[in-house]
């Protein structure tokens, strides 16, 4: 199981969880870096940041380094901020999907679907099996479902298109 980090990190954004992550899973928000000026930005609008959870090799790092104890194992997570949302947001359309090769087509029909909150994978699985279809959903699931789980302070999480050099 990963781990996550939840609500207290919001407006906090202390790095010492990334210092200690010997694999580089934690990531800030979508467009912002970990340079001091988008750190200040980061706790300007209330961000988090974020362990990508196909990366995370669950060695509990982060755990005793997060200054206000906001990260989890996520079988762990307190009720209060274990929720999850899920989601399709500009950030996966327009290019984490296109990175991965994910036709034109699938990303359009995902279009229609963007910005609407689900509130159990369910819910999001369905509705995304009625836009792109069975085969689709099978052939890109981790790309589209896994992500989009993640996002459980109604910040989604769609980082897993980058590469530990890209912050």
């Amino acid at each position: 199981m990963t781990y996550i980090i939840t609500e207290p990190c919001v407006g906090v954004c202390d790095t010492a969880c990334v210092e200690v992550c010997p694999v580089d899973c934690i990531y800030p928000a979508d467009g912002l870096s970990l340079s001091e000026e988008d750190k200040k930005k980061m706790i300007s609008m209330n961000e988090i940041l974020y362990i990508h959870p196909e990366e995370c090799i669950d060695c509990g790092a982060c755990e005793p380094e997060c200054p206000v104890e906001a990260i989890f194992p996520e079988d762990e997570t307190p009720e209060k901020w274990a929720q999850s949302h899920y989601k399709i947001t500009d950030h996966l359309l327009s290019i984490a999907l296109p990175k991965r090769d994910v036709p034109d087509d699938i990303i359009s029909k995902l279009e229609g679907l963007k910005d609407i909150e689900y509130e159990s994978e369910e819910d999001f699985r369905n509705e995304l099996q009625g836009a792109i279809g069975t085969d689709a959903l099978e052939a890109y699931e981790s790309l589209i479902v896994v992500p989009a789980w993640q996002n459980f302070v109604e910040k989604n999480y769609h980082r897993f298109d980058m590469e530990p050099g890209d912050v």
